[in-house]
């Protein structure tokens, strides 16, 4: 029943104005394209409509851990499996130990 109103709201979004005009420009690799101001899941809604309207991967940028997990909990709930690239958990321009954990992580993403 979830994934029967989820879909629906998703034709819905889908047939709004400014959501039909964000796929056009990403169809047509028109960008940049400017999403300010989404709040909540809406921006992971739109990326999964972006992932479903291009058949193709999809590569999201967050500014932290913990928004990159909330991004990826949201795009589980648009029905979208999601991998996360983790952070090297150091400083900029800071070595890494060659035996840090972080490299198979970052291999297997």
């Amino acid at each position: 029943m979830k994934s029967l109103y989820l879909l629906d709201v998703l034709k819905r979004l889908e047939s709004s104005a400014p959501v039909r005009e964000f796929l056009a420009r990403v169809s047509t690799d028109r960008f940049p394209v400017d999403c300010g101001g989404l709040e909540g899941a809406y921006t992971a809604i739109l990326a999964a409509l972006c992932r479903e309207r291009l058949g193709s991967s999809i590569f999201v940028v967050a500014p932290t851990d913990l928004e990159a997990e909330a991004f990826s909990r949201d795009l589980g709930l648009a029905g979208v499996e999601a991998d996360s690239f983790p952070w090297w958990g150091t400083a900029a321009y800071r070595p890494v130990s060659p035996r840090a954990p972080v490299f198979g992580e970052r291999s297997a993403a």
